[in-house]
C-alpha cells in the first residue's frame, strides 16, 4: 500500500511545473492552506512573481541574497495593507535639522557582529519597536562589544494607548 503511495504522489508530482511544485513545498514549509482552486492559481501567480525576483536578484551578484517568506504568495495590495500605518493630523514639522554628508570610512556593523539576525513582526505594525529596539542593541555592542537581542514585545504590550500594532504613536 505504501508503494501505491508513493507511485502516486511521484505520478502526480510529475505532472506539476516547477513552479507549482516550489510553491507547494512553500504552502508546507509555511503552514498555509488555500481554499479554492481560484485562489491556488491566484497566490501562485503572486507566488510566481515573487520567486522571479529573487532569483533575477539573487543572479545578480549584489551584496544581500533574498529569499521567501510567509508573504511571499500575497498581493501587492495585501502586502501594503499590512504595513499601512494610521494616518494622524500631527501636522509638518518646522524644527528639523540637516546635517552635513561626513566623509566617515564607512563601517560595515553586521560583519562586525553589533546585528542580530532578522526578525519577524508578523501581522503587527510594530516596525516602530523594531527600530528601536534595533537602535539599542547596536549602542549596547558598541559600549560593551556583547550583542543582546531586546524585545520588541514588551515595547508593543506597553503601547496600549497609541496603536502599538499600527505604528505605535
Amino acid at each position: 500500500m505504501k508503494s501505491f503511495a508513493v507511485a502516486t504522489f511521484a505520478g502526480v508530482a510529475s505532472a506539476l511545473s516547477s513552479t507549482e511544485l516550489a510553491y507547494m513545498n512553500y504552502l508546507s514549509q509555511f503552514g498555509k492552506q488555500v481554499n479554492s482552486v481560484e485562489e491556488f492559481s491566484e497566490r501562485l501567480a503572486n507566488f510566481d512573481l515573487t520567486n522571479q525576483f529573487i532569483e533575477e536578484h539573487n543572479s545578480s551578484n549584489s551584496t544581500w541574497t533574498a529569499g521567501h517568506n510567509q508573504f511571499s504568495d500575497w498581493s501587492r495590495a495585501e502586502y501594503k495593507k499590512m504595513l499601512g500605518k494610521r494616518p494622524t493630523d500631527r501636522g509638518t514639522r518646522k524644527n528639523v535639522q540637516i546635517f552635513p554628508e561626513t566623509n566617515a570610512t564607512p563601517i560595515n556593523w553586521v560583519t562586525k557582529g553589533a546585528v542580530t539576525p532578522v526578525k519577524d513582526q508578523g501581522q503587527c505594525g510594530s516596525c516602530w519597536s523594531f527600530s528601536a529596539t534595533g537602535g539599542i542593541e547596536g549602542a549596547h555592542f558598541v559600549a560593551t562589544g556583547k550583542l543582546l537581542s531586546f524585545s520588541e514585545q514588551q515595547l508593543v504590550s506597553c503601547s496600549t494607548a497609541n496603536y502599538a500594532c499600527d505604528g505605535g504613536w
